[in-house]
């Protein structure tokens, strides 16, 4: 049962509905069902308004008990903790059947739980070890997801018992012991005294795999002996036995500087310290020096325990397995794990990747559906957007690119149209106002950002609307419909931080790019002109302004004419001199646009004398964030 399936009208009546407590936790809990301490909560306000829980428990408490958990443990199935609690609480509802019932789930959704697996093991072979045939199969599936645990030896330890109780010192049991002593653990030394032992029991060549049997009959033969000589085989067999010792040793001691470091190697939605999650990163490529894919894929998988949270790990892990042929259904599987499950819908770049490797199979309705789920889901970002708008030009062509960035545009009541006019002349100043040409008739309606009912801020149509005039510029080569498009939008997006240093950027380029023709004077009018409106006109921090002026200084002394340093020189005096030579802030916080009315304003407030002016909003200073903000440093 998926997380978006907990309906909160239908769980529960009576009881539960009539606590405000509840109802408030359940309706706080369905507004972010991300949210681990919301869900705790929830869980625990629940099971106080049970009462003692067991066969006398209403259907209404046992319904909601289990809907809770149900859609709280798809949530967050690596809780092994909660998983063991839901199974005691349905052996008290129901008895072992649905004891056994919720273990079984809970190591299909969490199968590198060695807890979990020696819980479920356990109890099968208390009440139904006749079954074993079933049994040695989960035993075996327990150990393909937990043996190379470098602490899993109470599975080991189970498997052993289980065989030594259908029959003591057995082939199936030093064939167990024939594995796990390959294996580096903790207990390995246990291990192979055991397999010394039971080998001793049993003729000499069944100490060894049929497959490394041949090959030392084959090493006799190849020496002119008897393959069929027991005590040769014997000394081979013991001499191979003794290696595979020594470089099980050998490989605990290197994984011991790791696993001896180890703090934390449960789930839990809380942060990692840098320090365990650097030792993670150490021990993966440590491990993957080694050369062992099946001991780096559990370790990866392993390692994805701890550090489920961190996109990093995932991407990781997905980048290495994809060096290997075949592994596109292995790396889905992965994707979809940490995007629907694991790695906060916040953190875009993980479903941006998942995207791109559908883009990459040609599965583009999947990749739509990623992008879209990261729009909804992050509508206040611009990168979901951008990767959206991006995805949209690559499948198609630059025109139904910008058909949807329109179509965006219109669910924020924009009527601005877009042209793909090439004429290159200088826009007059009636032209840099006008609406914009180009439209596509689709109807909006068709959108499923608008059936979702999404609502662009005004940051977001910054970022569509440059991303627009860059399609136009770098991909359809109209320098003209690009400036046009900015100039449209700058009299509107005045908030937008990436609006207004796309833009600059834009103009900046124009300069470097046209230089070496000796026509650069045109172009450095329009990013001049672009200075001045942005120093009055856009709303965003100085800081940001001044950095992006620097950026033009720099290319006027690398790209302008002798006469164009005039321009530096006055640009270096405002940007990097005190606040009383910035006249272009002056002329913005003032009422009246004029430098003059603040240099009066100035020496009012720091009690100098002066003309006291009309203060339209007493209690407002206009100063403040200019004042206390210049170039990022906080005045004093």
């Amino acid at each position: 049962m998926s997380v978006s399936q907990f309906e909160s009208e239908t769980i529960a009546v009576g009881l539960f509905e009539q606590s405000p407590e509840w109802v408030s936790a359940k309706t706080a809990l369905n507004k972010d069902k991300e949210n681990f301490e919301l869900w705790e909560s929830f869980i625990l306000i629940t099971e106080s308004l049970s009462g003692p829980l067991g066969l006398e428990s209403t259907d209404m408490v046992k319904h909601t008990t289990r809907q809770t958990y149900d859609e709280f443990l798809a949530r967050f199935p690596l809780l092994f903790g909660y998983w063991k609690k839901y199974a005691e609480i349905e052996r008290l509802f129901s008895g072992d059947e649905d004891y056994e019932n919720i273990l079984s789930r809970a190591v299909e959704s969490f199968p590198n739980s060695i807890d979990l697996w020696v819980d479920y093991l356990s109890h099968i072979m208390v009440h139904r070890f006749n079954d074993f045939e079933n049994l040695r199969t989960l035993f075996e599936k327990s150990i393909k997801f937990c043996g190379r645990d470098f602490l899993s030896h109470p599975i080991w330890d189970k498997y052993i018992e289980f065989e030594s109780k259908l029959r003591p010192d057995s082939i199936e049991i030093l064939r167990i012991l024939k594995q796990v002593i390959t294996y580096p653990l903790h207990q390995y030394a246990r291990y192979l005294q055991e397999f010394v032992r039971v080998s001793s029991l049993h003729h000499i060549t069944e100490s060894v795999s049929s497959e490394k049997l041949s090959e030392i009959k084959a090493t006799v033969r190849s020496a002119g002996q008897d393959e069929n000589d027991e005590a040769l085989l014997k000394y081979h067999i013991d001499s191979y036995n003794v290696l595979v010792y020594e470089k099980t040793k050998q490989d605990v001691m290197d994984r011991w500087q790791y696993e001896s470091q180890i703090t934390r190697s449960y789930f839990h939605v809380a942060p990692l310290e840098d320090s365990q999650l650097e030792l993670w990163k150490n021990y993966i490529k440590y491990e993957e020096s080694k050369g062992d894919f099946n001991q780096t894929r559990f370790l990866y998988e392993r390692a994805l325990v701890p550090c489920a949270i961190y996109d990093s790990i995932w991407l990781r892990y997905i980048r290495w397995l994809s060096q290997y042929p075949d592994m596109d259904d292995e790396i889905r599987a992965l994707y979809i794990k940490a995007t629907t499950c694991f790695v906060p819908s916040v953190k875009t770049f993980v479903r941006y990747q998942y995207a791109l490797f559908e883009e990459k199979l040609k599965n583009y309705d999947a990749a739509r559906k990623i992008l879209l789920d990261m729009q909804l889901k992050n509508s206040g970002q611009g990168e979901p957007f951008i990767y959206r708008i991006q995805f949209e030009r690559r499948i198609g062509t630059p025109e139904l690119s910008i058909s949807y960035c329109t179509k965006l545009l219109n669910l924020g009541n924009s009527t601005k149209k877009i042209t793909t006019s090439s004429d290159d002349q200088v826009v007059s100043k009636d032209e840099a106002t006008s609406p914009i040409t180009i439209d596509t008739s689709d109807s909006i309606e068709e959108l499923e950002e608008f059936k979702k009912g999404l609502v662009l801020n005004e940051s977001i149509k910054g970022t569509i609307a440059a991303e627009v005039a860059k399609i136009q510029w770098k991909n359809m080569y109209n320098i003209p419909g690009a400036r046009k498009t900015f100039r449209s939008f700058s009299d509107t997006l005045v908030n937008s931080l990436y609006f207004w240093s796309s833009y600059f950027q834009f103009e900046l380029e124009q300069c470097k790019t046209y230089s070496a023709a000796g026509s650069n004077s045109k172009r450095f009018k329009y990013i001049s002109k672009l200075v001045d409106i942005m120093r009055s006109r856009a709303r965003i921090p100085p800081y940001a302004i001044n950095d992006l002026i620097r950026s033009y200084m720099d290319t006027l002394l690398a790209c302008g004419t002798k006469q164009m340093m005039n321009d530096y020189m006055k640009l270096d005096s405002e940007v990097n001199g005190p606040f009383s030579v910035n006249h272009a802030i002056k002329r913005k916080i003032a009422p009246d646009s004029k430098p003059e009315t603040t240099n009066r304003r100035l020496k009012l407030e720091n009690g100098h004398p002066g003309v006291e002016v009309s203060d339209k909003h007493p209690n407002e200073n206009y100063f403040a964030k200019y004042l206390q903000q210049q170039d990022g440093i906080l005045a004093p």
